[in-house]
């Protein structure tokens, strides 16, 4: 069963692993957690028996301005619906 949840700082290894192609490969844990524990943002995965399957970035400036920077979901996971739950 996929659960949702926030994103902690202790996922960084998860998250940097399914990003592994992508631009966002370029966090330190240090830039990873100033992002996630930034109150203007919110930042989910999903997660298949302790393991990390989906990702999804919202950023904020905490004013009027707010977008989608990543969402990505593990190859053998997608068609599930899974993108879909973590929008």
């Amino acid at each position: 069963m996929i659960r949702i949840r926030s994103i902690k700082a202790s996922d960084f290894s998860a998250v940097k692993k399914l990003l592994r192609t992508h631009k966002a490969n370029h966090w330190t844990q240090k830039s990873f957690t100033r992002m996630i524990r930034n109150p203007y943002n919110a930042n989910f995965l999903a997660e298949e028996s302790n393991h990390v399957v989906g990702v999804i970035f919202g950023l904020s400036d905490g004013c009027d301005v707010g977008y989608l920077y990543k969402t990505e979901v593990d190859p053998a996971f997608r068609r599930k619906g899974i993108a879909h739950a973590l929008i």
